[in-house]
C-alpha cells in the first residue's frame, strides 16, 4: 500500500477498513447490551462512529453498514480510546463479539451455501450481472468475466450451474464450506494420522480461512484464494507419499 499504491495511482483505503470486524462486534454490543455502556464508554465509541445510528445500520451479515459510521474526522488518538473501550466491552461479553464475526463467518461454515457465482461481460458488472436473485445483490457472488461470444448465454449458464448446485452428487462439491472447512480439516487429520511431515502446507489455508472469518460479508470472492489453495494443497498431499516412496527407493539403490 505504501509503495505499489502511490505507483499506480490508487487511492489508499480509509482507516475504518481495518476496523470493519470491530466496528460490527461494538454495534453488536450497543444492541444486545446499550443499557450497559457507560458514559465514558459512549463518548469514546462517538468520537469514531455515529453512535445514534448504530442500531438502525447494523446488518448481521455485513459489516460495512457500521463501518460507513466512521468519523473521517476521527484522529489517531479518538482510534486508540475506542480500541480500549473495545477491548473492555469484549471482556465483559465477549459472545456478543462472537456472534457478530459469526454473522458473516457462518456463510463460510454453513453447508448450505453454494459456491455463489455470475458472470459479467461489462466493466460496469453491477449493472450487467447474470443471476442477481441467486445473493449477487449482496455481493456474495464470484464475479467472472465472460467473454463477448458467450454475452448473451450468461442467464442460461448460470441458471445451468444453480440447478448442478442442487443436484445429489455434484452439489455436494460445489457446497462452499467444503473448500473452507472440512477439506482442510480431512487434511489435517490425515496428515496426523499418517505422520506426514508437510503440515506446513496448511498453514497457507489456515490464514486464509481467517482472512474467510474476518471478512466484512460472506462472499465467494473472499473465499476464492482458499479454495484454490485447498485444491492445491489437496494435490501435494497425495503427490508427497509418493515422492517420499520414490526417495527412499533411489537412497537404497544407492546404498546397495
Amino acid at each position: 500500500p505504501f509503495v505499489v499504491f502511490p505507483a499506480l495511482n490508487i487511492a489508499p483505503g480509509g482507516k475504518q477498513e481495518a476496523l470493519g470486524l470491530a466496528f460490527q462486534q461494538t454495534a453488536r454490543y450497543v444492541i444486545d447490551h446499550g443499557d450497559e455502556v457507560t458514559p465514558s464508554e459512549r463518548a469514546a465509541i462517538s468520537k469514531v462512529l455515529a453512535y445514534d445510528e448504530i442500531a438502525q445500520s447494523y446488518n448481521p451479515r455485513v459489516h460495512d453498514y457500521v463501518k460507513f459510521l466512521f468519523d473521517q474526522e476521527a484522529t489517531t488518538t479518538d482510534i486508540i480510546e475506542y480500541l480500549k473501550v473495545y477491548v473492555e466491552m469484549g471482556i465483559k461479553h465477549p459472545e456478543s463479539y462472537f456472534d457478530a464475526m459469526m454473522g458473516a463467518a457462518a456463510f463460510y461454515l454453513s453447508f448450505d451455501t453454494p459456491v455463489y457465482i455470475t458472470l459479467a461481460s461489462d466493466i460496469n458488472y453491477p449493472r450487467d450481472i447474470a443471476y442477481s436473485d441467486k445473493e449477487t445483490s449482496e455481493g456474495a457472488a464470484l464475479v467472472i468475466w465472460a467473454p463477448a461470444e458467450v454475452a448473451e448465454f450468461k442467464e442460461a449458464i448460470c441458471g445451468v450451474y444453480y440447478v448442478m448446485c442442487e443436484m445429489p452428487v455434484i452439489g455436494f462439491f460445489l457446497r462452499l464450506a467444503l473448500y473452507t472447512m472440512w477439506i482442510p480439516m480431512a487434511l489435517l487429520l490425515f496428515m496426523l494420522r499418517h505422520g506426514l511431515k508437510c503440515k506446513v502446507l496448511l498453514l497457507p489455508g489456515l490464514l486464509l480461512f481467517l482472512v474467510c472469518l474476518i471478512s466484512p460479508i460472506g462472499a465467494t470472492r473472499y473465499a476464492t484464494a482458499m479454495i484454490c489453495t485447498v485444491i492445491l494443497i489437496v494435490g501435494m498431499v497425495c503427490v508427497h507419499p509418493i515422492l517420499m516412496r520414490t526417495s527412499a527407493g533411489l537412497d537404497g539403490r544407492v546404498i546397495g
